[in-house]
């Protein structure tokens, strides 16, 4: 019994721990004098990616998935994806835009929000797309974030992290990291979809696809440096799924007989299917019936 209760326990106990990681990065990122604490929360923010893809395995692999867990998971992804990558960003790059850079990191903890409980109800009411993510998942957009600071720093180079002090960036860098920012913030609220990969069938354009990103991956990681593969994969997954999304609406532009998903028609097929069966089978009993009584006449 002892057991059961610490396997029911172990991941609640895996999701608190990618909230005690982004804990750690925010009070890290409010370091005032070390520009290597900006570093050292992106890194901790990476390891609560980690823990928040371990506790869902984990719940499923010993079969102690519950409503709990779930909503659980949801605000520990408010805190991890949120809250602290929106304080990271401000802190090293948005901070000097003053109350402007406050309410674009603002943006981005709204709109994951809000993603969040999309998800949820999505989840609740079983209308979520087996395949897809509508809009682009939160630890994705943090993916983006914290990768880029990893990178940076990383393409500066260690005596760069050893500085007593901030370095102010120059404004258009700013700007370009607000509409960085801005972008990500929209993606997580919009219906574009997203493939998630949990019951992905192999094709030849699946597989396709995922040999090219390993491709890509293992070039930008040998060409530069390892700290660039969690930009460079978050950065292709989004702009694969972004141009995959394209090439459907100019196909349906194009083809405005197919208004309806292959997935809906096909459920209806099915469906009808069903219901040919049954009306066979409610002919096949009435004709029974009937001959059992003909022959007891």
């Amino acid at each position: 019994m002892r057991l059961r209760k610490a396997i029911f326990v172990l991941p609640s106990m895996i999701t608190f721990s990618s909230v005690f990681a982004s804990f750690y990065a925010i009070i890290l990122a409010f370091d005032p004098v070390n520009e290597k604490s900006l570093y050292l929360a992106s890194v901790a923010i990476f390891y609560a990616m980690v823990f928040d893809g371990l506790d869902g395995r984990v719940a499923r692999m010993t079969k102690t998935q519950s409503d709990f867990g779930m909503q659980l998971d949801s605000l520990a992804d408010a805190v991890s994806f949120g809250v602290a990558p929106a304080i990271l960003v401000y802190r090293w790059g948005l901070n000097s835009l003053g109350f402007l850079g406050m309410i674009i990191a603002f943006i981005y903890v709204v709109a994951g929000i809000s993603r969040l409980a999309k998800f949820n109800v999505l989840a609740l009411t079983n209308t979520a797309n087996k395949n897809y993510f509508s809009g682009m998942p939160i630890p994705l957009g943090a993916g983006l974030i914290i990768g880029l600071i990893m990178a940076y720093y990383q393409l500066r180079g260690v005596t760069y992290l050893l500085h007593d002090k901030e370095v102010e960036q120059p404004i258009m860098w700013q700007i370009g990291l607000s509409v960085f920012v801005i972008l990500i913030s929209y993606l997580m609220v919009s219906n574009v979809p997203f493939r998630n990969f949990k019951h992905i069938k192999f094709n030849r354009y699946i597989t396709a696809l995922f040999l090219f990103i390993f491709v890509m991956i293992v070039v930008i990681t040998v060409r530069f440096k390892p700290a660039f593969t969690l930009l460079s994969f978050s950065l292709i997954y989004v702009i694969v799924n972004i141009l995959e999304e394209l090439v459907k609406i100019r196909y349906r532009k194009y083809h405005p007989s197919l208004v309806k998903d292959p997935e809906f028609i096909k459920q209806e097929l099915l469906e009808d299917e069903f219901i040919d069966d049954e009306e066979d089978e409610s002919l096949r009993e009435s004709d029974l019936s009937n001959n059992t009584q003909s022959d007891a006449k």
